[in-house]
């Protein structure tokens, strides 16, 4: 069968450098891509995608990462460290590259990933199909750009406020049945994580990453392909600190401990001298084949990745203002195999199959810098103790599903299936998860859906850390007496939505419950800012999204709403990172989780003229929680926020025909300066503040 296809095959706005015309090779690479995505079908979930064009027409473009980009989907917000939530989910999305999945890692992808690197990026959540599992975030779907379509590339230079500098490039190509794409960048930033105060240009805040990707895919016959992609991040942060501080008499943070304390014959030390920093390290690469026939489509493929994080913050301005320094270094080494296929039975049938063989080892060391106390928090001597951890834990996870999909007539196709998990870890645990999907298309442009899926999710696996009994009567103890590891999570999710095009305009409405038993969380606790995974005991989790899109000629638009709200009670693990009253109170009431949101917004528009493309987007929220004296835990929110941005594109020349562009962004263009968190909700100890304004600009030449 062949795929329809224009007589160029490029991107709109020609900037990845000059299509091709249609070949025999195009031709059966389109077949192949559409064959892989029926095997990664979505049926019956709620699915948003962007294509790389829709991307660079928006503020930022490819400068942003995917986070970024995602913030302007549906049910997507920033919680309160800037990261981000769907849909309220507190467990991470998993990440699908060509449609194999990556393992988790230290750090969420998005946050890393450019934009750049990606043809297509979907974001899928809901009641999602059987091949979907030990996620109950969502998935994010990136399909590279490859060099069957390309023949050369692009050079970027970007920058702007706060010092950033950001050169990159694309290049892609093809010869005879093998194609490549590579891209890559740098960035500077005096801006690298969200501000502890609001201030315009945070202190101590600089960054310094890089990031590339390389694909490489070879044709043995018009019905089989095989694959590589490699890929890396290298990302280091200054921790942003407060000014005007002295450590004998700050206030910053519950600690366990009375101040002043006293190290090398002093008790002062200004805040903003403290010089505490953070490395994050990802890569991971992934070799598949694929083989194609007319009734069936099968994909396998190994992938490995390799994940570091580490924190230094082990001077004596970390022990005098947090009670501890701490110097730790976490890596995951993950491996793995994945099988995933589809056959069409019959005419009404489609079976999809597939299983995952993955192992993870995690390695920790931390080393813990403290003072001695008594069972008062006063100090007892001078001399620091230094407490010294280490871990190494196995993780294997193991995967089967089956699904049918069947199209039963009356413009009803049902999705029925279910997978098998199992864990093997400090705790094991083998699940059977049904998925249910329904999907009523009564006409062309009207489609209804409905599902149930249950989910189960494996308990994050901490880094190494003290233990609560060694840091008794140092000024490193923590607030509670102590707590058992996390726990898997396991969900019963129920999703009904409606999608009616009319013309240009596409309308989306979206209706989901989820119940959770050990809803998995994560806190930031201490003044030292510690994340660590902790459970509720129950949760539940729902909500509302209405969804708007236009596209019509040289315009086009958006405009998406979310109504949510999250409910969760008792703390089930890691509750020495409480204290008894907060203990208390998420046992005695239902509580809102600290990364809430009853209301987000986002919207915006492009209009194309000659040569200029301008456009603008809008991102609202409610506020996430606080908790206010006298008040229940995280019974109040904090302010409501608006963030505007906008962009212009001047395509200024083709210099050999092919095009210069010059970009100018304008981020947060009314300079509003919001709180993400305050530091006083349960699970939440520090403030963070969104972006202030920015001014950047920059230019892209296609070769």
């Amino acid at each position: 069968m062949l795929i329809a296809v224009p007589a160029w095959a490029q991107d709109a706005d020609g900037d990845d450098g000059p299509g091709k015309p249609v070949t025999e090779i195009i031709i059966n690479a389109r077949r192949l891509d559409a064959a892989r995505a029926s095997v990664d079908a979505s049926l019956g979930a709620a699915t948003y995608a962007l294509s790389n064009d829709t991307i660079e027409s928006r503020p930022g473009g490819e400068t942003t990462t995917i986070s970024q980009v995602l913030l302007q989907a549906p049910g997507v917000a920033q919680d309160g460290s800037g990261k981000l939530r769907l849909r309220q989910s507190q467990g991470a999305l998993e990440y699908r590259i060509n449609n194999v999945a990556l393992p988790d890692g230290l750090t969420d992808l998005g946050e890393s990933l450019s934009p750049r690197i990606a043809a297509k990026i979907e974001l899928v959540a809901g009641a999602l199909p059987a091949q979907y599992g030990l996620n109950a975030g969502g998935v994010v779907r990136i399909t590279t750009k490859d060099g069957v379509y390309l023949a050369g590339g692009q050079a970027e230079l970007y920058g702007g406020s706060r010092g950033e500098i950001q050169p990159a490039f694309e290049y892609g190509n093809s010869t005879g049945r093998t194609n490549f794409f590579v891209s890559g960048s740098m960035v500077r930033s005096d801006y690298g994580l969200a501000s502890p105060d609001g201030s315009a240009t945070p202190l101590h805040d600089r960054t310094r990453q890089f990031d590339g990707l390389a694909y490489l895919d070879h044709l043995l016959d018009p019905q089989t392909r095989v694959a590589l992609i490699a890929g890396f991040s290298d990302e280091r942060f200054e921790l942003p600190n407060l000014y005007g501080l002295d450590a004998a008499t700050a206030t910053i943070g519950p600690v366990s401990f009375l101040r002043p304390l006293v190290l090398d014959g002093t008790s002062h030390f200004a805040s903003e001298a403290r010089d505490a920093r953070r490395h994050e390290i990802n890569r991971f690469g992934v070799l598949s084949l694929q083989h194609s026939t007319e009734r069936a489509t099968v994909q396998i493929a190994g992938f490995v990745r390799h994940s570091v994080a580490r924190l230094d913050a082990d001077s004596a301005g970390e022990v005098l203002f947090t009670g501890a320094g701490r110097t730790t270094r976490d890596a995951v080494t993950s491996a793995g195999l994945q099988l995933e296929g589809a056959y069409e039975l019959a005419d009404a049938h489609t079976l999809r199959v597939g299983g995952t063989i993955a192992s993870d080892i995690h390695r920790g060391a931390a080393t813990v810098s403290v003072l001695p106390v008594d069972v008062d928090g006063r100090q007892v001597a001078g001399a620091l103790l230094r407490l010294v951890a280490t871990s190494r834990v196995a993780v294997r996870k193991d995967g089967l599903f089956v699904q049918d999909e069947w199209r039963a007539g009356s413009g009803v196709t049902l999705n029925l299936g279910g997978r098998i998990d199992h864990v093997a870890t400090t705790r094991n645990f083998t699940r059977f998860s049904p998925r249910a999907n329904v999907v009523w298309q009564p006409q062309v442009e009207t489609r209804v859906h409905l599902g149930y899926a249950r989910y189960v999710v494996a308990a994050p696996v901490e880094g190494a850390g003290v233990s609560a009994r060694a840091l008794a009567l140092t000024s490193g103890l923590k607030p509670g007496p102590g707590g058992n590891d996390p726990l898997p999570e396991s969900d019963d999710y129920y999703d009904i939505g409606l999608q009616h095009d009319a013309g240009p305009l596409t309308v989306t409405a979206d209706l989901y419950w989820r119940q959770a038993r050990n809803l998995i969380d994560e806190g930031v606790f201490g003044a030292a800012g510690e994340g660590v995974p902790f459970n509720f005991d129950q949760g539940r989790i729902r909500g509302a999204e209405l969804g708007l899109t236009y596209n019509q000629g040289r315009v086009s638009g958006w405009l998406n709403l979310a109504v949510a709200g999250a409910r969760a009670r008792g703390i089930a693990s890691n509750q020495d990172s409480f204290t008894p009253a907060q203990l208390a109170g998420a046992s005695a009431a239902w509580i809102v989780p600290a990364d809430t949101q009853a209301v987000t917004l986002s919207g915006g528009g492009s209009y194309r003229f000659d040569r200029l493309r301008l456009s603008a987007d809008v991102l609202y929220g409610s506020g996430l929680r606080r908790t206010e004296a006298g008040g229940g835990a995280n019974a109040a929110h904090l302010p409501g926020y608006v963030q505007v941005n906008a962009s212009a594109v001047w395509r200024l020349a083709t210099i050999h025909a092919r095009p210069l562009d010059l970009r100018f962004d304008l981020v947060n263009a009314f300079d509003r300066r919001y709180g993400l968190s305050d530091g006083s909700a349960i699970g939440a100890s520090q403030p963070c503040f969104g972006p202030r304004r920015g001014i950047y600009a920059g230019f892209e030449q296609a070769f």
